[in-house]
């Protein structure tokens, strides 16, 4: 038999659900830059902390928590320090440092020189400070 029947019209499509696909799509590839950056292995699960600006759809949680090889997804009111971050449609990201990322290692990426010779170019705005000074109270010195 031949089924002689018209295919179903495509009259309207979540724009809400493509909306939270498109942001969960962007939250998966913050991750994975992250991990590539800071060669993280995949094998490692992290933890994922999300300061919500805007607004939050849990729709795809699980799978990100599955794809992405998250222990859980917490959901935190202030900025976090000890982590790396990114930012998704305002909302914030962060992975803090666990054993495996080893933050000796990632303060001696840190090119403190560099960072010292801009604020020496300022000049006039830290007359009052010398750079020997400035260098002194270092945390690095």
């Amino acid at each position: 038999y031949i089924v002689n029947a018209q295919w179903p019209e495509n009259d309207s499509l979540d724009s809400l659900i493509l909306d939270d696909f498109q942001n969960f799509q962007e939250i998966v590839i913050g991750l994975r830059n992250l991990r590539k950056q800071n060669n993280i292995s995949n094998k490692v699960i992290l933890e994922l902390k999300v300061k919500i600006n805007t607004s939050w759809s849990k729709t795809f949680d699980s799978q990100l928590i599955k794809i992405c090889n998250l222990s859980n997804i917490e959901f935190i009111d202030d900025s976090i320090s000890g982590s790396y971050s990114f930012v998704v449609n305002n909302n914030e990201f962060y992975v803090p440092f666990n054993d495996e990322i080893d933050v000796e290692t990632e303060l001696g990426t840190i090119d403190f020189n560099d960072f010292f010779n801009w604020l020496s170019s300022l000049g006039d705005v830290f007359k009052t400070a010398s750079l020997d000074v400035i260098l002194s109270k270092s945390p690095i010195s």
